[in-house]
């Protein structure tokens, strides 16, 4: 007796179409998250150079945790760093190593003096956790020389 079953072959030839759109958007996923596009890999984390300044960071962050931006400035300067007010209104816990000497706002940036050894480069590095979800955009200033950056946070 054989058995009577019924094909919609216009139905699975849709069907097939549509699961080889999500295979692909599934290995788009897995090509970004082995790319650091979600975390720690080669397009992760980025450095930007303007004169002696120096900045490094990672360009994306997880909504509430921990991630900092290492700033290097050349010897024989005074390590003042200016960090635009909009960013720092979007992070919270923030703090830095070494801890900062003084600190004020001039010019829309909150303004960050440092007492380091001014005859060896400096590294400052600033931790913090953001608050906005989204692009977070920022400017670092050192000495009239800025740096302008933006990370993108995930929910």
């Amino acid at each position: 007796m054989p058995l009577e079953i019924n094909d919609d072959i216009t139905f699975q030839k849709k069907f097939w179409h549509i699961e080889r759109v999500f295979w692909g958007i599934l290995l788009l996923f897995t090509l970004a998250a082995l790319f650091g596009v979600f975390g720690k890999g080669p397009v992760s984390e980025t450095s930007h150079r303007q004169e002696n300044l120096n900045i490094t960071f990672n360009r994306f962050l997880r909504y509430g945790n921990n991630s900092k931006i290492e700033i290097i400035l050349p010897p024989g300067s005074r390590p003042v760093i200016g960090i635009a007010k909009e960013f720092i209104d979007k992070i919270d816990s923030v703090s830095f190593t070494p801890a900062p000497e003084r600190i004020y706002y001039a010019n829309n940036q909150i303004r960050y003096i440092f007492m380091v050894d001014e005859r060896q480069p400096s590294e400052i590095v600033v931790s913090f956790k953001p608050t906005a979800r989204g692009l977070l955009k920022g400017t670092i200033e050192h000495n009239g020389i800025y740096i302008n950056f933006s990370q993108f946070v995930y929910p």
